[in-house]
């Protein structure tokens, strides 16, 4: 019927692949996380064929934390990304006095 040779194969396979299972999900999972925000998310340098150059100032108060306005700043630059060029979204903050200072 079947040779030696196939069924010790077969098994040995097994087994590996039974070890690579237990392996992998012993491995803790790995979300994504703010300290990840300067990998993928960045702003287009190439207009695309709907870009307008358009940007738009987003106004951030002192009144926020450093975290909040991390987050902010987290998620203008994933709007940007996904704005591919037709709107510029940019961060601007808001000093003392409730003046404007370029900043990001």
């Amino acid at each position: 019927m079947y040779s030696v040779r196939t069924v010790v194969a077969l098994v040995v396979s097994g087994l590996t692949l039974l070890a690579a299972c237990i392996v992998l999900s012993c491995m803790p999972a790995r979300a994504a996380t703010l300290d990840d925000r300067a990998g993928p998310y960045r702003y287009t340098e190439y207009p695309s064929p709907v870009a307008t150059g358009r940007m738009l100032s987003i106004y951030i108060d002192r009144d926020f934390s450093d975290y909040e306005r991390d987050r902010i700043l987290f998620a203008i630059r994933q709007w940007n990304h996904v704005l591919n060029g037709f709107l510029q979204l940019r961060p601007v903050l808001l000093n003392e006095l409730g003046e404007a200072r370029a900043g990001g």
